[in-house]
């Protein structure tokens, strides 16, 4: 899609403005990208798949929804980034299905 192709283009510094926005309200955390972006298939209308793992992430999903969405007002309410918020435990969960996490 046209409107992502921007996204694609400058994915590092919206990486970027994730991941300070995330450690502002985490303090600290780890960014991965996962998923077709870095498997080499996306296509223009793919998401980008970010997860950020911290040991402070709140359990209530709604207070990690609210994470969110502060992200998004910031990049783009319809970026391409699907933000994934997980605590360590969540963590070990994914690794074991993700094929490849690329260290933000």
């Amino acid at each position: 899609m046209k409107e992502n192709e921007r996204y694609f283009k400058n994915y590092r510094s919206y990486l970027k403005i994730i991941k300070n926005m995330c450690m502002k309200e985490l303090k600290e955390v780890r960014v991965y990208l996962f998923g077709s972006f870095v498997e080499g298939k996306s296509l223009p209308s793919s998401d980008i798949d970010v997860l950020i793992v911290s040991k402070n992430m709140p359990k209530m999903i709604s207070e990690r929804s609210k994470i969110k969405a502060e992200v998004w007002k910031k990049i783009g309410l319809f970026s391409p980034f699907e933000l994934h918020l997980v605590n360590e435990e969540e963590f070990e969960w994914y690794k074991k299905f993700v094929k490849k996490l690329v260290a933000v």
